[in-house]
């Protein structure tokens, strides 16, 4: 980190998010703010349960920085398979990749 402040906004927002968990809620779409460095991104997620979606929709994998198309790419170009794809990116679990792979196939006309 660089030495940023989190804005109070972020915390109470994250207090907020807290507490619709403890109340059950689960009709509410489910919507974090994910702090990097000095950029908080808003993430949305998904049925998939490896898979988010920033503020301009675009698919990363969740716990990491890796966009859904950059893996996809890897598997398309140098037909990789899932166990290839985790060697070349031990970063990301084979859950994780498999829930991408899923994610592209099933959004593919997107």
């Amino acid at each position: 980190m660089r030495g940023c402040v989190q804005s109070m906004e972020v915390r109470e927002f994250r207090m907020l998010n807290l507490e619709l968990k403890s109340r059950g809620s689960e009709s509410c779409a489910k919507l974090e703010l994910i702090h990097d460095g000095c950029e908080t991104m808003a993430v949305q997620s998904t049925e998939y349960k490896y898979i988010i979606l920033d503020d301009d929709r675009i698919p990363y994998i969740a716990g990491s920085t890796m966009k859904v198309v950059e893996l996809v790419t890897s598997h398309l170009t140098y037909g990789w398979s899932p166990e290839e794809l985790h060697f070349q990116y031990p970063h990301i679990s084979l859950s994780q990749i498999h829930s991408a792979l899923a994610y592209y196939w099933d959004h593919k006309s997107e």
